[in-house]
């Protein structure tokens, strides 16, 4: 893994800290709850160790754009190819409840197809905590082992399971600490395909 150009990044926040986003899809730095508190994504520091939520194409070539929306802090990364043309949006909601903070990205093909690599490799605090992975009900449930007892949920509208062997889209694969599938879409998948990132707790 090399490092990404600064001027790759864009930015999105919700006035209590901020994630940056490559032009490949790959959120490579995320501190929560503060801007100030440890990392939950740190790959812009360390490209090995540091932690990553990557939302890309595969098996294809492809340029990709960074733009907002007007006037907001909603950043479309899009993909283009000539097998078809996919967007990713991320945002983090602006709320004064803690219980409704979260870090959503959404993808949805524009034209043609596309298939995408999902990974969401959190590494807590510098990297230095290691942590627990389970499935449970409501999503993939990363927790920190670490003093900072972080605990963040990743909710999706595809099924999850766990199967280190199966390739078969929007299957979830779990090994080394680390959720990721491989989607399938087409730009009959109107309704895209969505991950929110939920803290549940935060010391």
């Amino acid at each position: 893994m090399t490092y990404q150009p600064i001027e790759h990044y864009g930015l999105i926040g919700d006035l209590e800290t901020i994630a940056l986003v490559a032009k490949n899809g790959s959120i490579d730095y995320f501190c929560f709850p503060q801007l100030d508190s440890p990392t939950v994504f740190g790959r812009i520091l360390d490209a090995d160790k540091g932690g990553f939520f990557q939302i890309s194409p595969i098996n294809t070539r492809f340029t990709e754009k960074q733009i907002y929306l007007s006037d907001s802090a909603i950043l479309f990364t899009r993909f283009l190819s000539s097998e078809g043309v996919a967007e990713v949006s991320d945002f983090m909601p602006i709320s004064d409840l803690e219980a409704d903070r979260a870090l959503i990205r959404r993808v949805k093909v524009i034209r043609g197809e596309m298939t995408f690599n999902v990974t969401c490799q959190p590494a807590f605090d510098y990297a230095r905590a290691k942590h627990t992975i389970e499935i449970t009900k409501d999503g993939v449930l990363f927790q920190s082992a670490g003093a900072d007892a972080s605990m963040l949920l990743l909710r999706a509208n595809v099924p999850f399971e766990i199967d280190e062997t199966n390739t078969t889209a929007t299957t979830i694969f779990i090994d080394s600490g680390h959720a990721r599938n491989t989607l399938d879409l087409t730009n009959e998948s109107l309704a895209g395909a969505n991950w929110i990132l939920r803290p549940l707790r935060t010391l």
